[in-house]
């Protein structure tokens, strides 16, 4: 659901709503090339999905839903996060930047799942 851009012939006002497109291949293809100078940039794209998400898409819509589930599980791991692991960036050591986005995403779509009583899959 948030892994591609939504098809521009399918959805071309997605486009003029929104100004910054991003979806998660995207974040991911430019943490595995060590793109990310910091990890608030890496924190601030993966938010901008979601933010996206919920912009687009009516409140009461499963996608937006699942967007601010999937907002608030990031915002509550990167909470988690030790300082010395936020300061060392995306790419620093024992931080690979395809490897965290994936394990956000797996803790939060299970607590998504969990507090929406449905499953959230790509």
């Amino acid at each position: 659901m948030f892994e591609q851009l939504p098809d521009p012939q399918q959805f071309p006002d997605y486009y003029q709503f929104i100004k910054k497109p991003i979806a998660l291949h995207e974040i991911a293809e430019k943490a595995s090339q060590n793109l990310y100078r910091s990890w608030q940039d890496f924190e601030g794209d993966v938010l901008l999905v979601f933010a996206n998400a919920q912009t687009y898409n009516m409140p009461d819509s499963l996608i937006a839903q699942d967007a601010a589930g999937l907002e608030h599980a990031f915002r509550g791991f990167c909470q988690a996060l030790p300082p010395e692991v936020v300061g060392a960036g995306v790419t620093g050591a024992g931080v690979g930047g395809a490897g965290v986005l994936t394990t956000l995403l797996t803790v939060a779509a299970r607590q998504v799942s969990q507090s929406c009583r449905h499953t959230w899959t790509d």
